[in-house]
């Protein structure tokens, strides 16, 4: 976990870095950040639905 953590920290790092060079970098990065956001919420409601029903 601690390995996956270190990685998550670096990834974002550079992420953060790259948005910060233009400023319509930040705005597609702001965009495609809520827009996973949206679909994980979607794929675990999706998910917790799914076992309702069963």
């Amino acid at each position: 976990m601690t390995t996956f953590d270190t990685a998550e920290g670096v990834l974002m790092n550079v992420a953060y870095e790259w948005a910060l060079i233009k400023p319509f970098r930040r705005v597609f990065y702001n965009i495609m950040i809520t827009a996973l956001s949206v679909g994980g919420a979607f794929l675990i409601g999706t998910v917790q639905l799914a076992s309702l029903l069963a």
